[in-house]
């Protein structure tokens, strides 16, 4: 089963009303009992929308599935490949061989590129990091409020 992500399976206009979303685990549930044998759920992590990039998040259905059911495996070469090499660059990621991708940064911080949740704003990704510690700077871009200037001490953000 391809495409679960939040956006996509919940879809976005299944969100406020409570039998809706009820509507589309059911039909999630209904494509999972169609296996035989194995069954194998994607999701892109980036997606093309309406001609821009944007990140994507794991569907909250999958979440829902016991982890004893499920074995995860991620695409090791994210960042790795000649292809994508500026875009660890720009997210200031290394990578090298079976390592897969990790943060550069060592200070524990929010580096450009990590995704967060914050408590009214909701989900979101790291653009840009100045400074240090508590009085750092962070600009995040928000999927519903869009680009935010934030300190981090106050800024009461969730890693995803």
């Amino acid at each position: 089963m391809l495409g679960l992500e939040d956006g996509l399976l919940p879809h976005y206009n299944s969100r406020d009303k409570e039998e809706d979303l009820e509507e589309e685990r059911r039909l999630l549930y209904v494509g999972m009992t169609r296996a035989k044998q194995r069954l194998i759920l994607t999701y892109c992590r980036r997606r093309r929308v309406a001609g821009r990039y944007q990140d994507q998040q794991p569907s909250q259905f999958v979440q829902e599935i016991p982890s004893d059911l499920v074995t995860v495996i991620q695409s090791p070469t994210l960042f790795s490949s000649n292809r994508s090499s500026n875009v660890s660059k720009f997210f200031g990621r290394q990578s090298s061989a079976g390592e897969g991708a990790r943060d550069a940064r060592s200070d524990g911080g929010l580096p450009p590129g990590r995704k967060v949740r914050h408590p009214t704003l909701g989900l979101g990704i790291v653009l840009a990091s100045e400074g240090e510690g508590d009085s750092a700077k962070l600009t995040v871009f928000f999927e519903r409020a869009g680009k935010r200037r934030l300190v981090a001490k106050y800024a009461n953000l969730e890693m995803v």
